[in-house]
């Protein structure tokens, strides 16, 4: 019994060792996501043909499941993305506007282009040569309505080839570029090809242009106005597989014709890369009427387009990076526009009206926020015990910016660089381009909100790939090791080519060349309806994870 005598120094210690094992457990914080969930997020085909691996589908869709085209039955062209029963204001880029009033000023610049200009619908095209603004979107939408075909294109380089082997009826264009327009058309002798529509033009600068040049020129706000004005003519309305717009690129694989390589997006590429875009941030907590999201990618691209119309579904506020297009590429830039893209995108943020919520960037849009951040921090001597208890957290798969570390250490450094964006930050979606590991474990630390890693391409409407944005997961891996960017999008289906057969056979990761298809890519002019199944090559070489996450080599 003598073994079982304490003294009061004995009980002391087992209390307070009970009280720090059952604080430790209670303080510990619980995964944002089930560890299961991350272990298998892709389903994977059960054969495959020699040479190519199996084909793999997101574990939400299954291998057997339908590709979602469309975010509501209802929803198929684009007008459709403007439900009625949405009547609260947002802000779109500077102006102030609702679902009703998008849809009067869309059709009545429609009503102006059919009527006014003379398009015609299912024949004429327009090339697109704006800016990201409320003007491109309403001119996409009236465009859209009455089966008009635009055109966009990735390069100012192929717009001398566009005009000359594919002469769009009319331009759409700024009025800053209407001189150096003008010198081109007349240069190659097609004054009595085209009409411009001018934008911005208040001080009818266009008018004794006009009248130099020969060439037809209107304003693209006399063409809304009188739109108003004007009865509105019964026009076919416009079906889900009608060529909605055309785009130009020079660097991607695809149908070559006259030097340039052409694809068409369909009504129903946009619908389904909308239903893929809303599935980057979790259906607890989705892209709402309460966010506010800035992009750097523009809507001249598949791409821009679609979180453009994916804000503009779900009824939050949206802003574009203000881009400029310059046509004359000779002319050297301004003093002012010799700083950092990211500076220049910090300085915008601070000055929007609306603090966005959610930001889309590239991976060098985000590395020198990050920089930024950690080295505020590490002015902080508690910065050393401040990473130390974050790396703890992330190990355990949580992440937050209000624990006590972040009001001690991380909320000042965010503040210091972020301003007024760290207080409404709650997410960022980051395409072109990865960050190796100790790179992602920095920016989750340094920003402490959902980063999810996307993977696009010019010929698809959405992403192609997309990280859960709860995978905090990190492996043992090689210094120079990128981080995946998910499993493919909801409505996409992926397999690799070039694949060495014994590698899997052995159980190896299948490493090749990345095939995609599904209803949100585009298709290859001259491609027919039937071959609307074949597979887009889009010569990046991948590697895919046992858990069917893909990593872009």
């Amino acid at each position: 019994m003598d073994l079982l005598k304490t003294d009061d120094l004995t009980v002391v210690l087992a209390v307070c060792f009970v009280a720090v094992y059952g604080i430790s457990k209670f303080l510990k914080p619980a995964s944002l996501v089930h560890p299961l969930l991350l272990g298998r997020q892709a389903d994977v085909g059960r054969v495959r043909m020699p040479g190519e691996s199996a084909i793999y589908r997101n574990y939400a869709t299954g291998i057997i499941g339908r590709l979602p085209e469309r975010p509501k039955p209802e929803v198929k062209l684009l007008s459709d993305l403007l439900p009625d029963d949405n009547v609260a204001p947002r802000r779109l880029w500077s102006t102030t506007t609702t679902n009703a009033e998008l849809k009067e000023r869309a059709d009545a610049l429609g009503v102006g282009l059919t009527q006014v200009v003379g398009l015609v619908p299912r024949e004429s095209t327009a090339l697109l040569l704006l800016d990201d603004s409320i003007e491109f979107l309403v001119t996409d939408l009236a465009l859209a309505n009455n089966s008009i075909t635009s055109f966009t294109l990735s390069s100012i380089s192929l717009l001398v080839p566009i005009l000359k082997n594919h002469t769009p009826t009319t331009i759409i264009i700024r009025e800053n570029l209407l001189e150096n327009l003008l010198e081109r058309v007349t240069d190659m002798q097609q004054s009595t090809h085209h009409s411009i529509i001018v934008v911005g033009d208040e001080k009818q600068n266009s008018v004794p242009q006009a009248q130099k040049s020969g060439i037809r020129i209107l304003r693209w706000e006399d063409l809304e106005t009188k739109g108003k004005s004007t009865q509105k003519l019964v026009v076919p309305p416009p079906g889900p597989d009608d060529i909605f717009t055309v785009s130009f690129y020079d660097c991607v694989d695809g149908f070559m014709q006259n030097g340039m390589k052409l694809f068409f997006n369909l009504s129903q590429n946009v619908t389904a890369g909308i239903t893929a875009g809303r599935m980057f941030f979790p259906l607890t907590d989705p892209i709402s009427s309460l966010d506010s999201l800035l992009s750097m990618f523009p809507m001249s691209t598949p791409f821009g387009r679609s979180i453009a119309y994916t804000a503009l579904y779900q009824g939050a506020n949206y802003t574009s990076f203000p881009t400029v297009i310059q046509l004359d590429q000779k002319r050297k830039p301004f003093l002012a526009d010799l700083r950092s893209e990211s500076d220049r995108l910090l300085e915008f943020c601070m000055k929007s009206s609306a603090s966005p919520t959610l930001l889309f960037l590239t991976s060098n849009n985000l590395k020198p926020v990050v920089n930024g951040i950690l080295g505020a921090a590490k002015s902080n001597f508690l910065y050393n015990l401040a990473w130390r208890h974050k790396v703890s957290a992330l190990r355990e798969g949580f992440l937050t910016k209000i624990s006590f570390w972040d009001n001690l250490v991380w909320g000042h450094a965010r503040s210091h660089v972020l301003d007024k964006i760290d207080l409404s930050l709650r997410g960022i979606v980051v395409s072109e381009g990865a960050l190796d590991s100790a790179e992602l474990e920095t920016a989750r630390i340094a920003l402490s909100v959902s980063i999810v890693f996307a993977s696009s391409h010019p010929l698809v409407c959405g992403p192609i790939t997309m990280s859960h944005p709860f995978d905090l997961q990190s492996f043992p891996t090689n210094a120079d090791s990128v981080t995946h960017l998910g499993p493919p999008s909801p409505n996409i289906e992926a397999k690799l080519v070039e694949v060495t057969d014994s590698s899997i056979e052995q159980g190896g990761d299948p490493t090749g060349f990345l095939s995609i298809r599904g209803p949100s890519v585009s298709q290859s002019l001259g491609q027919s309806a039937t071959d609307s199944e074949s597979w887009l090559a889009t010569g990046r070489k991948a590697l895919i994870q046992t858990n069917g996450t893909f990593k872009f080599l």
